[in-house]
């Protein structure tokens, strides 16, 4: 059986609207790794559990480096799509890269989260 992917197109205004990504699951074992680690950062000791998801939010903080770890390994599961019937290209990182907004960056992560464990981060 196919892995599953997700196409998401961006609709909010700005540099990234119309842009379409595709999201594809990764291996069950990396998937596994992915749902260990983000349990990992959000159970430690110094998590508030009556804080709900903004306590998880603060440790999903990008300047965690446990979290850019866990970020950056969600961002391996998305590709850019830059026309119909071309092959999607690897998300190049620095200037370069085809994501100019930083709501798009956490658009497409949460949305590679949820293809992967089907766990919602909207709370």
């Amino acid at each position: 059986m196919p892995r599953k992917t997700k196409e998401v197109v961006i609709t909010e205004d700005g540099r990234d609207k119309g842009k379409v990504f595709i999201i594809t699951e990764p291996s069950s074992y990396e998937s596994e790794q992915i749902a260990l680690h983000f349990l990992n950062v959000t159970t430690r000791k110094d998590a508030v559990a009556d804080e709900g998801m903004a306590g998880v939010a603060k440790l999903l903080n990008p300047a965690n480096p446990e979290s850019q770890q866990l970020l950056a390994r969600l961002m391996t599961c998305v590709t850019y799509q830059h026309a119909p019937g071309h092959k999607p290209q690897v998300i190049r990182e620095g200037e370069e890269c085809q994501i100019e907004e930083v709501a798009t960056r956490m658009q497409l992560k949460t949305e590679a989260f949820q293809l992967i464990t089907g766990f919602s981060l909207a709370g």
